[in-house]
């Protein structure tokens, strides 16, 4: 996997710029991306992430953690992949997780 791209609130993006420089955690961004704001960052194992933040995750339940819910990921917003087969990761995201092409 290239990329995992979380999906936080809009209304969290300075709760999570805050928090990533308290905690001393590298990151770089915002960065606009068509109408999303974007922090990215890497976690410890070398995995890219970015926290997007768009107003239609407001409505969804938050993860349960640390963080207050209101400010909590919502879930992954999306996934960059690099394979050497797409034949076979496509039979994996279309039949054992139900996504459609």
């Amino acid at each position: 996997m290239a990329v995992t791209q979380l999906a936080i609130p809009t209304a969290a993006l300075g709760f999570w710029l805050e928090r990533l420089a308290r905690l001393g955690i590298p990151h770089e961004g915002p960065v606009r991306r068509f109408d999303e704001r974007t922090i990215g960052l890497t976690d410890p194992d070398g995995m890219l992430l970015e926290l997007v933040a768009h107003d239609r995750t407001a409505a969804l339940p938050g993860w349960d953690g640390v963080v207050p819910a209101e400010m909590s990921i919502r879930g992954i917003h999306a996934a960059t992949l690099w394979v050497a087969d797409a034949e076979a990761t496509a039979r994996v995201l279309t039949g054992a997780l139900g996504h459609r092409e």
